[in-house]
């Protein structure tokens, strides 16, 4: 399963995003348009426009900025990627891939997402920071938290651990084996 690759048919689906973008009237509320990949490259015809409206889960407040950072992995561990992008500070959306691209969404509490096989699996999972309590995943203040993937949908309460202070934690994007030990630090 390549990265990016919403819909499982084998080639990475393009993301571009614009965080200025009015969305129903809030300015800079933001929103990913995903265009499908193909052997000849993205598809423009199939693209989809995703905003924070469209997930069903609440609506975008202005400045809120979806799509700011994306990130790629198969978090549910279902043979698709799934995208994962934060909107305003306190919110990080895990839009689920399927077949028909989509399968449905998870709205999380926290900030600056990362993926990457944190605890040594072979699954990808989900860390997330914050400013305020999580009250999804009993955050403190402050405090990050790290999702483990590749049970299902991923499971904030069951499947959070809080990180260690040997834990190192990378800007998005920059998640990976620094110490050869299969780890993402």
């Amino acid at each position: 399963m390549a990265p990016y690759d919403f819909d499982g048919d084998g080639f990475g689906d393009l993301v571009l995003t614009d965080t200025k973008a009015t969305v129903d009237g809030r300015s800079a509320a933001g929103y990913a348009a995903v265009l499908p990949g193909s052997e000849d490259g993205p598809d423009v015809a199939g693209a989809r426009v995703v905003t924070q409206n469209s997930l069903g889960l609440g609506k975008a407040g202005q400045g809120g900025a979806f799509g700011g950072i994306t990130e790629s992995a198969d978090l549910d561990a279902d043979g698709y990627a799934d995208l994962v992008t934060p909107a305003g500070f306190t919110t990080v959306f895990v839009v689920w891939g399927g077949a028909e691209q989509f399968s449905g969404a998870a709205r999380l509490s926290g900030s600056a997402p990362v993926v990457g096989d944190f605890d040594g699996n072979g699954r990808a999972d989900l860390v997330t920071s914050g400013p305020e309590v999580n009250l999804v995943a009993d955050v403190e203040a402050g405090e990050a938290r790290v999702l483990r993937g590749g049970r299902g949908k991923l499971d904030p309460a069951g499947g959070a651990r809080p990180l260690r202070s040997d834990d190192l934690i990378l800007p998005p994007g920059i998640a990976g084996d620094g110490t050869g030990f299969g780890l993402s630090r």
